[in-house]
């Protein structure tokens, strides 16, 4: 509910300078997974024992939340324990269970009738701009014929689809649940794949997909929008299609397929810097102007693949390797990091504020 909060803060609108507003949203990482809160997290051993100490290594998170601008909100509470709910809250800044989204299973669509932030952003003058999961339903209307079985309901049924572009984002580019932290889309193409995937352990594996022409391909790079938790499978970005029909494409009950484009080139490495760009290519046609944007990571949901340079990173208490979740941790941190050097590359870093926080785990 923070971020419908920032709406107190718009400037009127002939006030200048405009406050830009950057909110980042990382899933699945708990309250003691950063540097600067391992040490408030962590149990003594049982009997009176020790243990080695491996704490999750994020330096740019930590200079973040140590600088002398920035504010910790120790009780910034999710609006639910899970993933759509809270992700709804976020955007509505009210109960999720007033919009019927109530699991995170059920792909329950955002109903088109809910106000969001990035709504009266956009009446406030500000560019508004989305990357990231979406999770909160289909991108377009008939996308998953198994929402009008097991899944039925009213909001199903009235829209079929929410997608960002309807809901006040000028420019978004989603994902429709949890993808990788690591080579997302790999097992979109079998050239890709057969280049290697990171597939956990730290290690790029060949796959050859023998199915190159049937429903895996129909399914992942042209249609797909269901739950993809195999970083072999296809896992694609989706965007507003250039020259679609903006009547048809802004109603949630008749958009259709033609009403969006997909990624059809390779995300390399880390997702994370994938979204960061994204965001620098928006920041970088709209530098003047105002902007709210809403960068919603994958990382840290499971799978957590990290690339061999951060997997190796880390030791578990017995000097094991344990780096796929903490050195995703650490992925994340990194790209981060660049995130806010690009802020500081535009001269907006005094003039933006930005908001970390995490979904509660799934």
């Amino acid at each position: 509910m923070g971020l419908l909060s920032l709406l107190s803060l718009l400037p009127a609108a002939d006030a200048a300078p405009k406050t830009n507003f950057l909110f980042v949203l990382a899933d699945d990482t708990g309250f003691g997974d950063m540097g600067w809160t391992a040490e408030q997290a962590l149990q003594p051993p049982a009997g009176g024992g020790t243990f080695t100490v491996n704490p999750p290594r994020t330096p740019q998170l930590d200079a973040w939340a140590r600088d002398g601008g920035s504010l910790i909100f120790d009780r910034f509470y999710s609006g639910n324990p899970v993933c759509s709910p809270t992700r709804a809250a976020l955007l509505s800044g009210r109960t999720p269970f007033r919009d019927c989204i109530t699991s995170a299973n059920e792909q329950q669509p955002f109903p088109a009738i809910t106000p969001t932030v990035a709504q009266q952003a956009q009446a406030a003058g500000y560019r508004t701009f989305f990357a990231g999961k979406w999770h909160l339903g289909c991108l377009y209307g008939g996308c998953l014929d198994w929402e009008l079985g097991a899944h039925n309901s009213p909001a199903v049924r009235r829209w079929r689809s929410a997608n960002p572009g309807n809901l006040g984002f000028e420019e978004y580019h989603a994902t429709v649940a949890v993808t990788p932290s690591s080579t997302t889309n790999c097992g979109c193409s079998a050239e890709w794949a057969s280049e290697g995937c990171i597939a956990g352990g730290g290690k790029y594996v060949n796959h050859t997909i023998h199915n190159t022409s049937g429903a895996f391909f129909e399914q992942g790079m042209h249609e797909g929008q269901g739950y993809f938790f195999n970083a072999l499978d296809c896992q694609t970005f989706w965007r507003a299609a250039p020259g679609a029909d903006p009547e048809k494409c802004a109603d949630p009950t008749a958009m259709d397929r033609s009403c969006v484009a997909n990624y059809t080139k390779k995300i390399p490495g880390d997702l994370t810097r994938f979204d960061v760009s994204l965001f620098e290519s928006f920041l970088q046609k709209n530098a003047t102007a105002p902007f709210l944007a809403y960068v919603a990571l994958s990382t840290n949901h499971k799978p957590h693949y990290a690339l061999p340079q951060w997997y190796h990173a880390y030791n578990d208490t017995l000097g094991r390797l344990a780096g796929d979740y903490l050195g995703t941790l650490s992925q994340m941190d990194d790209s981060l990091g660049v995130l806010r050097r690009l802020l500081a590359k535009h001269g907006i870093e005094n003039n933006t504020m930005f908001w970390f926080s995490t979904v509660r785990p799934y």
